[in-house]
């Protein structure tokens, strides 16, 4: 089972590792203040009891051994001590919290957070969102009898076991990641009581088995054995086969991550990256933003008005070009020389020379395009954006190329020097967008600033992103700096 934001995802497997059936039930996201962002946990018990009946249709219920989880990270499950979910569930990617992780970086300080987790505070983790229940919902708060993660609120329901592993209570701030137990000092930060935290288990340890009757409802056995599980990303990992020592993944869902694994607990030196327990027994650093897929959904649902199945059928037209002003024709992605780039550009220039701008792939011949083009008076401008799925890679790039991590690959070269020249060599053999921006910042950090302000063009980065890589606030001043900047990559 996975316990994904948007719904939870369910494989029958047999013991060959087949994929036998496969199922998925949605629940509603609840967002009642701007940046705030909750689910009610019965709805994922409730998604369960209608998901489970049916991965079962066709096959015998008393075979089922065995039930693993995966979930979302760092959501808050505050119970009282009748068992009862005291307000619900605050998720990974709420942003109320911003105050108290101020505290816990600048007054605790970073250094001591580290010292004590191996990470420092982030809005998204369990930690500041109970300073927050502390501060701003005390009579809730004093009524806590148990904390939990989101899918060790499903385990707990099923087995009456308070349990978690070590890949998910990393992302709580409570856990001393390298020696794999509770901060007693973090939980004295958080006003935590330690008999709040549930039982520490690795990921494939043996938690339970079915209570009666959540064994009885989904129609399963009470035999059935349910194991810790793990968060989404160590899961991911395992099943990417990024276990044991300096193995990487990237995943771009809802959010994106860059996931490096190790036998060897380690710490970034900034703290830029997670250290955190991996689902293997072993440690893994991840770097980490919140908005990446969701850039890919905007540009089919939003802009290019398709759907997936129109996308990979590969019957997309070309992109019109949207631009405030002057009409603009795009020469073809298909033309790849100077002397027809400048051919067709004349072509399309004549169409409307009153008004017209023509685009040119930024490329080496483009550059010479437009050279020749501008000496003939010809208005040009350039495009990254060549056709429909090139915009598609773009868009998924603008969620990989200004990850933390990918900024800091060089950091840990170290370490690392073969990933990287692997990287590195592997995507210079695909000329597309996506893979020469990614080889470029893979290969020298500091074109990293320059892969946002390409992103800003071709992927719509969401401001606060180019906010934070750029450092501009976004003000007057802030966005004409970020013009400036801008104009140096791309020219007026």
């Amino acid at each position: 089972m996975d316990l994904g934001t948007s719904a939870c995802k369910f494989l029958l497997v047999d013991e060959t590792g087949k994929v036998c059936n496969q199922v998925s039930r949605e629940y509603p996201l609840s967002m009642p203040h701007t940046g705030w962002s909750e689910q009610d946990p019965s709805s994922w018990w409730q998604a369960c009891l209608d998901g489970i009946p049916a991965l079962m249709e066709g096959f015998d219920p008393a075979q089922v051994q065995g039930i693993g989880m995966g979930g979302q990270m760092h959501g808050l499950v505050a119970l009282d001590a009748a068992d009862k979910v005291l307000r619900p569930a605050i998720l990974w990617n709420d942003g109320r919290t911003a105050r108290q992780t101020d505290y816990l970086n600048k007054e605790i300080g970073r250094e001591t957070l580290s010292k004590y987790t191996g990470n420092i505070a982030f809005a998204g983790f369990t930690a500041p969102k109970i300073l927050w229940m502390k501060e701003n919902e005390p009579e809730l708060y004093a009524a806590i009898a148990k904390i939990m993660l989101p899918k060790d609120y499903l385990v707990y329901r099923m087995t009456g076991v308070h349990a978690t592993d070590y890949s998910d209570a990393s992302g709580m701030l409570l856990l001393d990641v390298e020696h794999k137990c509770w901060s007693k000092e973090m939980c004295e930060i958080c006003g935590v009581k330690e008999e709040w935290l549930a039982h520490l288990y690795e990921s494939w340890q043996f938690v339970g088995t079915l209570k009666p009757d959540a064994a009885a409802a989904p129609g399963l056995p009470e035999s059935v054995k349910v194991c810790a599980g793990a968060g989404d990303n160590a899961a991911a990992a395992v099943g990417t086969g990024t276990v044991g020592e300096g193995h990487c993944n990237i995943s771009l869902g809802t959010s994106g991550t860059v996931f490096i694994s190790s036998e060897k607990f380690g710490v970034d030196a900034t703290n830029g990256l997670h250290a955190f327990a991996h689902a293997d027994g072993g440690w893994h650093l991840m770097g980490c933003m919140l908005s990446a897929a969701s850039c890919n959904k905007w540009w089919m649902d939003d802009i290019l008005k398709v759907t997936d199945k129109d996308y990979h059928a590969e019957t997309l037209a070309e992109i019109a070009t949207i631009v405030d002003g002057p009409i603009s024709g795009e020469v073809k992605a298909t033309t790849t020389d100077a002397e027809t780039m400048v051919k067709e550009g004349e072509a399309i220039y004549a169409l409307d020379p009153k008004h017209m701008v023509v685009k040119i792939p930024m490329t080496a011949e483009g550059l010479k395009a437009i050279k020749a083009l501008s000496a003939k008076g010809i208005p040009t401008n350039c495009t990254l954006i060549f056709s429909a799925n090139q915009a598609l890679l773009a868009a998924r790039a603008g969620a990989t190329y200004v990850s933390p991590f990918l900024g800091r690959l060089d950091d840990i070269s170290q370490r690392g020097i073969e990933l990287i020249e692997t990287i590195h060599d592997m995507f210079l053999n695909y000329p597309d967008i996506e893979t020469q921006i990614i080889a470029a910042s893979v290969r020298n950090p500091m074109h990293v600033t320059d892969c946002a302000l390409a992103g800003a063009d071709i992927a719509t980065v969401p401001y606060k992103v180019i906010e934070q890589m750029l450092h501009h606030p976004l003000t007057d001043s802030g966005i004409e700096k970020f013009k400036e900047d801008y104009c140096k990559v791309f020219g007026e």
